[in-house]
């Protein structure tokens, strides 16, 4: 009797922690989703720019707008624990990054990058429900 009591507190509590993890967001999933921010000072001026990522057979994958112009899929990510670096060709044919790293639970800070006209601060809210909050 003691041992199934036992079988079943063990299951109780793998079950429970099962629970408790699929609620909680990993920090390796934080940058998944939609994220909306303004990159600040660039030659064209303030630009909004929105991020969709995902996960696909693990390995983060998705695109970016920024302002009017088409989505541009990323050819590159590279992933650490409380940043991401999002490179793309932009549709004007120049190579651009976007470092992204977490302030809080739904912002992040960052920078956009360019070889041609430099560097220039970024900040980003995820979008809850299709929109900003």
């Amino acid at each position: 009797m003691k041992k199934i009591n036992l079988l079943v507190a063990g299951m109780v509590l793998i079950l429970l922690s099962v629970v408790v993890n699929g609620q909680t967001k990993t920090d390796a999933d934080f940058f998944t989703g939609l994220w909306t921010g303004i990159a600040e000072g660039t030659p064209a001026g303030d630009m909004n720019i929105a991020v969709s990522l995902g996960r696909i057979d693990g390995m983060l994958d998705g695109m970016i707008k920024i302002g009017e112009q088409e989505n541009v899929k990323f050819s590159r990510i590279e992933e650490k624990e409380t940043a991401v670096t999002l490179y793309f060709t932009s549709n004007s044919g120049y190579d651009i990054s976007l470092y992204l790293e977490k302030k809080d639970d739904n912002h992040v800070n960052g920078a956009l990058s360019t070889s041609i006209a430099g560097t220039f601060g970024f900040t980003g809210e995820r979008a809850l429900n299709g929109e900003n909050n």
